[in-house]
């Protein structure tokens, strides 16, 4: 599978979901991960975020850049071309119930994308033809926000030490190590696990039942 993780921060989608993209890489999965901002990155960033994904066997894509993280016409066909150039099968974006609000923005703006990535008649600012798979959108939360629906879990115990070591490439900072363990640990709780993800599964994709897709 061709997995995409979109996100508003690279510490956040490795906090959140770092020890599973791991996982979809060692079980042969084509992973990749990207940011969306509305302000520019520095290149030294983005230098120690692709060491940072690279140690996990992820690429990291170049920030999409946007006017606006809201769900926007200009700003969905941006995001929407680098799917469509993807070509996932598996979105991993933030959750529509998180308590900050960007990521409830970039939760908006990732649908609505999504969706219109697999039209094939919508037009893309770049000629980019429209995917041919509707991605599987998994929900997901670096403050321990709850999910719509009933969550899904993924044990991270074996690929902890390869999870922290990708956070302190990034940034070194004490915190994130912190959260990154209280989260974990108390998403372990909820599933009787040591350490673990949590993903909650897209409600309004219709036609297209969720499914377990993940490792």
């Amino acid at each position: 599978m061709r997995i995409l993780a979109i996100g508003t921060d690279p510490v956040d989608l490795l906090v959140a979901s770092g020890g599973t993209l791991l996982l979809y890489t060692q079980a042969g999965h084509e992973v990749s991960a990207v940011i969306v901002t509305d302000a520019p990155v520095p290149q030294s960033d983005i230098e120690r975020a692709k060491a940072a994904f690279a140690s996990l066997s992820v690429s990291y894509l170049n920030p999409v850049l946007v006017d606006t993280v809201a769900d926007l016409r200009a700003s969905r066909d941006v995001l929407m071309d680098v799917i469509r150039e993807v070509g996932p099968e598996v979105i991993i974006g933030p959750s529509s119930n998180s308590i900050r609000e960007p990521e409830r923005a970039l939760s908006r703006l990732v649908f609505g994308a999504a969706y219109c990535a697999c039209v094939p008649n919508y037009p893309s600012p770049r000629g980019v033809e429209a995917a041919t798979v509707r991605a599987v959108i998994l929900h997901t939360d670096p403050t321990l926000g709850f999910h719509s629906g009933t969550p899904e879990y993924v044990d991270i115990v074996p690929v902890w030490d390869a999870k922290r070591e990708a956070i302190e490439l990034f940034d070194n900072a004490a915190d994130h190590i912190v959260r990154a363990e209280s989260l974990a640990g108390a998403r372990g709780v909820q599933v009787q696990r040591e350490l673990a993800e949590a993903f909650g599964t897209e409600p309004a994709w219709g036609r297209l039942r969720p499914y377990r897709v993940l490792p």
